[in-house]
């Protein structure tokens, strides 16, 4: 008999209706990577008829213009790695919503007349993604250039899944002044989608200014640490 690698789907859904549970807010669902490896399109599917999300989030162009094609109704799709300025045409093209973390990348949105709507990334201590605190003066004074208002605004946790560690509340204080500042001058949509939380500020309760959260691998029923509250709440959808 040969190994079968079996994904239950009513799994997924089982953790989507808890996480949404657990945070008391909007789920945006991360499935790049293939859906972390359970299936990109019949997960995204699932997540979408079953788990009632409307927004989903991959790594790539290619991930984003795949769904796009199969899942073509009215779902937002969030490219996390941004964008290359040769790209933009296929983003307004499939409708998908590049979340920006370069400083030059956002400056090259100037050379263009029609945009896609857009997300910024903001490093608040990660250091792997994001426009450093540092830039944003810069960045403030290139989207009243370009006339636009964000539609949302994100971080990402270095180590949420730490119990002892306060840097997640660093990174939320961080964040929530960058966000002021940008409601100060008028250069995010009322409406925006704030996004910090992954999995374990979501099992960790550290939300910040979330309005929505973003996890990945808690979807899939794992927990980045055993340890954490609603750990065990969470169904493993993979199995061999």
């Amino acid at each position: 008999m040969r190994a079968e690698a079996i994904v239950d789907l009513n799994a997924i859904k089982f953790n989507v209706a808890k996480l949404k549970e657990i945070s008391g807010t909007n789920l945006l669902a991360v499935v790049k990577a293939d859906a972390y490896g359970h299936g990109l399109l019949p997960v995204a599917k699932a997540l979408v008829t079953r788990g009632s999300c409307h927004s989903l989030c991959v790594a790539t162009l290619e991930e984003a213009i795949e769904l796009r094609k199969k899942i073509p109704y009215a779902i937002s799709i969030w490219v996390l790695s941004g964008f290359l300025p040769h790209q933009l045409d296929a983003y307004i093209k499939y409708r998908l919503t590049p979340v920006i973390h370069s400083l030059n990348h956002l400056k090259s949105l100037l050379n263009h007349n029609r945009l896609p709507d857009i997300h910024l990334k903001l490093d608040s201590g990660m250091h792997r993604l994001g426009l450093l605190p540092s830039e944003m003066p810069e960045a403030y004074l290139t989207l009243t250039k370009l006339g636009i208002k964000l539609s949302g605004l994100a971080t990402h946790f270095a180590e949420s899944e730490n119990t002892l560690s306060k840097f997640a509340d660093e990174q939320i204080q961080v964040f929530h002044d960058v966000y002021q500042e940008l409601i100060h001058r008028k250069l995010i949509q009322t409406d925006a989608k704030i996004h910090v939380a992954n999995t374990g500020g979501i099992l960790r309760k550290k939300l910040g200014l979330s309005f929505s959260v973003r996890p990945g691998i808690g979807l899939y029923g794992i927990s980045p640490n055993p340890k954490l509250s609603h750990s065990e709440s969470l169904v493993p959808a993979l199995s061999w």
